[in-house]
């Protein structure tokens, strides 16, 4: 096989493996099915809850704050008390490393408190929008969110209700990670890939992405959303290059969850019940007997020529990942 058609193979794994254990981003899955149940049935307590989640970036410490500011009008008429708040609360929260514009107490303050004004004020209203780009728009004017929590807002919005239209595109402006990963499945127009942001290199991006998901589609034998396709391209080109594997989400959530929740007994976590709920258990580490992310997992189609799925082989029985021991 080209490089290519490598590269598209191990996409087409990646992605069928990373839905079998209900991926990509089952975090979020917890947070849009599960504790979404708990919420009022408005646009600004369901975008409250989203923002909750995605400042820290994981769900127990979205948990930690919703319990203790459950109202995005809370936050707004108190911006001084919550403040204090977090300044308090920083050190037993926990925050993913992709929330970098944002990690300080006093970046992560002002974000939260210009979301819960953005929820109060603008969540009721997006509804109106018209098309995936005035969406788009609004949700950009939200201080201290670039592109990549922009994407996650979009679709966890979409998912509880509060945006109507589905993701549209791989949004190729800046999107330099899902951009490297075509140019490796478009080599002839990789120079265009991997250049500038001008309108006519991310129409570019956006129709080779189009042809590759169309491609993916008919591998896996169902239509793959636009969300997914821009999470996989990210996703896949981490798991050539050594940093991903199949169910890494669930391994780093549960390393947020044993760090956070021992430190707040009054808080009533619900994560890893609804994980239980709704993820195969053959994946989960709090079941199986690991606590976090697995070293060396990450690289397995570069360093070994196949794809690691807990569906597909026995971690505690494995000894050497070149030689993976199947259930």
């Amino acid at each position: 096989m080209s490089d290519a058609e490598t590269h598209m193979h191990f996409l087409s794994e990646f992605t069928r493996l990373e839905q079998a254990v209900g991926g990509p981003d089952p975090h979020m899955r917890i947070v849009c099915e599960g504790l979404v149940r708990d919420v009022a049935d408005t646009p600004e307590h369901r975008a409250w809850l989203i923002g909750c989640y995605l400042g820290p970036y994981n769900v127990p410490s979205g948990e930690v704050v919703l319990h203790y500011w459950p109202d995005p009008a809370m936050v707004v008429a108190n911006p001084d008390e919550f403040a204090s708040w977090v300044e308090s609360a920083w050190k037993q929260l926990s925050l993913r490393r992709e929330r970098r514009a944002i990690r300080t107490p006093r970046k992560f303050t002002a974000h939260m408190l210009g979301y819960a004004e953005w929820c109060l004020r603008v969540a009721p209203t997006i509804g109106s929008a018209r098309d995936a780009d005035e969406v788009w728009d609004r949700l950009m004017l939200i201080a201290g969110n670039g592109r990549y929590a922009t994407i996650k807002l979009y679709e966890a919005l979409h998912r509880v209700g509060v945006i109507d239209y589905p993701f549209p595109d791989i949004r190729p402006s800046g999107g330099w990670s899902p951009r490297e990963m075509l140019a490796r499945l478009h080599p002839d127009t990789a120079a265009h890939l991997n250049a500038g942001n001008t309108a006519v290199l991310c129409q570019i991006a956006n129709d080779k992405a189009s042809i590759s998901r169309r491609h993916l589609s008919e591998r896996l034998g169902a239509q793959v959303d636009w969300y997914t396709m821009e999470v996989v391209l990210c996703e896949y080109k981490q798991a050539w290059d050594g940093g991903q594997y199949p169910g890494r989400a669930h391994d780093s959530e549960l390393g947020h969850v044993r760090k956070v929740t021992p430190l707040w007994p009054d808080v009533p976590f619900k994560t890893l019940d609804i994980r239980r709920e709704l993820f195969p258990e053959i994946a989960l580490g709090e079941v199986r007997g690991w606590d976090g992310r697995r070293e060396g997992l990450g690289g397995c189609p570069s360093a070994h020529g196949y794809m690691w799925s807990d569906t597909l082989y026995d971690w505690d029985a494995t000894i050497d990942l070149a030689d993976p021991v199947p259930w």
